[in-house]
């Protein structure tokens, strides 16, 4: 979709990659761990965004354990999952995407919810689980923007407290930090840095030229 700028990696397969001829409006899609085209005056690389706890806009089919990425929905009803107004090339115009285009099988919202009842086992979440604490042991520097570290986050601090380095250089960018949200990040490590600024702001005053350096 950014082709100058870089491909977004979300760290999964997705039905979007597939080369079936019979899925019209799929097969177009690049998987940034392949090789890719040869685009004209372009050179993208990939970026990589983990979302270990799901998206609204992934569905996931039980049948064929494949997910699915919507990028086009404009509405979602959020009990029943139903996603409607998709890009035309896929589906008659307001036609609700709740089946599985492989095998008809119903489709299901992949997200954790924020609560401290969750489950980690799905198979797509543990495998970006894995990935993050991947990219955590090679981190020499790690930011946090507008994360509050909720008490119902404590997977996050376990994954961090057993994969972060002993050098790790951690940056807290954050205008509404409390004497216990700061409590909880000094648990993950000393070599802190607090930002008592929104990110805009922060990038304003020049305070994230050492996070990016």
């Amino acid at each position: 979709m950014y082709a100058k700028h870089g491909l977004i990696d979300y760290c999964i397969s997705f039905i979007n990659y597939t080369k079936e001829e019979d899925f019209i409006g799929f097969d177009w899609w690049v998987n940034p761990r392949e090789p890719i085209p040869n685009w004209t005056d372009c050179d993208p690389r990939p970026i990589k965004l983990i979302k270990i706890h799901g998206s609204l806009n992934w569905k996931f089919c039980k049948c064929c354990s494949e997910t699915l990425l919507t990028p086009w929905n404009s509405h979602m009803n959020l009990e029943t999952g139903e996603l409607t107004r998709f890009d035309p090339r896929w589906f008659d115009e307001g036609e609700n995407m709740t089946l599985c285009p492989r095998d008809g099988y119903p489709l299901s919202t992949m997200i954790v919810p924020p609560s401290y009842s969750k489950s980690l086992r799905h198979p797509v979440i543990q495998n970006l689980m894995y990935e993050a604490q991947k990219e955590i042991r090679v981190a020499k520097k790690v930011a946090f923007v507008g994360y509050s570290f909720p008490d119902a986050d404590i997977h996050i601090k376990a994954i961090f407290n057993k994969n972060l380095r002993d050098d790790s250089r951690l940056y807290v960018v954050n205008p509404s930090l409390n004497k216990i949200s700061k409590e909880a990040y000094r648990g993950l490590s000393k070599n802190i840095t607090f930002i008592e600024k929104d990110f805009l702001s922060a990038i304003e005053d020049g305070l994230i030229e050492e996070l990016i350096a």
